[in-house]
């Protein structure tokens, strides 16, 4: 700090929701999440104050969800009627999309995830869709877009920033055209897995430190630091 004191941030990055447990145990100031706090959260947390309130929920960013695949992978585009059947195992193999290869392998992240959650609401509930059991799930971004970079029959879903050496594809929702995952069409929102990015600070929070984190993430120095992430 300006004294000179040494400042320590502990940071964990286990999913979303092992966020909001965090800090109902006492263990964590911030949540940082990449979905909404549930209704059932928010009912937990009621002690620490409204966590849907100004004060509380900060949009730190707005990201995209990208679907990724084999590099070599032929396929340029999928809609997401067509994700959704691939996730929930009614469509099983490549040919059935146009493409070759056989049997598809999902690879999803775990129940605590937000990229979960968000995937889920945005491509499976709308259908009325459920994640088959056959997909592996990972708790780290960065081993499930490992693994589908090295598996030629693989499909996964994963935030922008994890897409590394795999392949991303454009989606299609409705009658849209295909969009590809980039920082303009999810800047605005027009993606059709865009999604929001949010910092939880309970109003009542008095780590000055943790404020002072909130108040950076707001400041033009803080936005130029997402944009360049």
């Amino acid at each position: 700090d300006a004294q000179g004191r040494e400042v320590r941030v502990d940071v964990a990055a286990h999913g979303s929701g092992t966020g909001f447990a965090a800090v109902k145990s006492g263990q964590a100031d911030v949540v940082a999440s990449s979905r909404p706090i549930k209704d059932r959260e928010l009912v937990e947390l009621e002690r620490l104050g409204d966590l849907k309130s100004q004060a509380a929920e900060h949009v730190i960013a707005i990201d995209g969800l990208a679907i990724i695949l084999h590099p070599h992978n032929p396929l340029t585009a999928l809609s997401t009627e067509q994700l959704a059947q691939v996730f929930s195992g009614q469509i099983k193999t490549w040919e059935a999309l146009g493409g070759s290869g056989g049997g598809i392998h999902l690879y999803a992240r775990d129940d605590q995830s937000g990229t979960w959650e968000t995937f889920k609401e945005l491509v499976l509930t709308r259908g009325a869709h459920v994640l088959s059991p056959t997909a592996q799930r990972f708790e780290s971004s960065e081993q499930l877009s490992d693994a589908v970079s090295q598996d030629p029959r693989a499909i996964g879903f994963i935030g922008l920033p994890y897409v590394r050496a795999a392949k991303a594809v454009a989606i299609v929702d409705g009658e849209s055209q295909p969009m590809f995952p980039l920082d303009s069409l999810i800047a605005s929102e027009d993606y059709p897995l865009s999604r929001r990015l949010f910092f939880y600070l309970p109003p009542g929070a008095s780590n000055p430190w943790a404020k002072a984190l909130i108040a950076f993430t707001q400041s033009a120095k803080g936005q130029a630091v997402v944009a360049q992430a």
